[in-house]
């Protein structure tokens, strides 16, 4: 939601898809339009790492810190997701690695052969709902590792 929001340049109508029904769910998409207009946040990474920090919080279970690391991680969701549109146009593995470090510069958050590896996974996805769970495992696999250093 957040990605849609601030890519589409706040347009609300691009968001609307991802809203669903509940009262929980109008309430984050209003926190986000407020926040994302009051210039709070810039990236759609950082309002992901606020809402699982106070989900942790609020449940009590212990992320890593610093909350960089959850930054980091969500950032890195940026390739599953390039990987997987790249693929539906029939982009060449290759050619989309290329388009990744490409649109990817800082190689602390994205190492290049995280790019490979990732593209190599990606590729091998073929269902909506295996994408999910690919980005769900992209997103913990970062987190533990990175709580492990």
């Amino acid at each position: 939601m957040a990605r849609s929001y601030i890519s589409s340049h706040r347009d609300r109508n691009a968001v609307l898809p991802y809203i669903g029904p509940s009262t929980f769910d109008k309430e984050l998409a209003a926190e986000l339009f407020r926040r994302v207009d009051a210039g709070e946040i810039a990236y759609h990474f950082d309002f992901a790492t606020d809402k699982i920090y106070a989900c942790g919080a609020r449940l009590g279970v212990p992320l890593p810190r610093p909350w960089t690391v959850a930054r980091t991680c969500y950032a890195r969701l940026d390739l599953p997701l390039l990987y997987h549109y790249a693929k539906q146009r029939r982009v060449p593995k290759v050619e989309a690695i290329q388009i990744a470090l490409k649109k990817t510069p800082d190689r602390n958050i994205y190492p290049e052969a995280m790019l490979v590896s990732l593209a190599d996974e990606a590729y091998k996805v073929d269902t909506e709902d295996d994408q999910r769970s690919f980005m769900e495992a992209v997103f913990w696999r970062c987190m533990l590792a990175e709580k492990s250093k």
